[in-house]
């Protein structure tokens, strides 16, 4: 499974509390409550196989990275809507 015990893996701290996932077969979506101003890390979510990261809102591609143990995903460029109530990200390849 993608979700890990608490101890396993971790987000980082500064948007842990508006960070969301859910999983549709093996396509994970990562649910943003505030458009994420800086990369996000996944510690300790590094999966050996490639992971693609698909911005939904627009179909844009994100650049998601490995490093040591932890799966980092860089947010495009763009002016947060103050009236959207979430942005979604959804990584293809982190289920096998």
């Amino acid at each position: 499974p993608f979700i890990k015990k608490k101890s396993e893996a971790g987000i980082n701290p500064e948007i842990n509390k508006t960070l969301f996932f859910t999983q549709k077969g093996k396509d994970v979506y990562m649910i943003c409550m505030n458009w994420p101003k800086k990369s996000i890390v996944l510690q300790g979510i590094a999966p050996k196989n490639v992971v693609d990261g698909t911005f939904l809102a627009n179909s844009q591609k994100v650049t998601v990275t490995k490093s040591g143990k932890d799966l980092i995903i860089e947010p495009p460029v763009l002016s947060p809507d103050d009236y959207q109530p979430a942005y979604v990200f959804k990584l293809s390849g982190l289920v096998k």
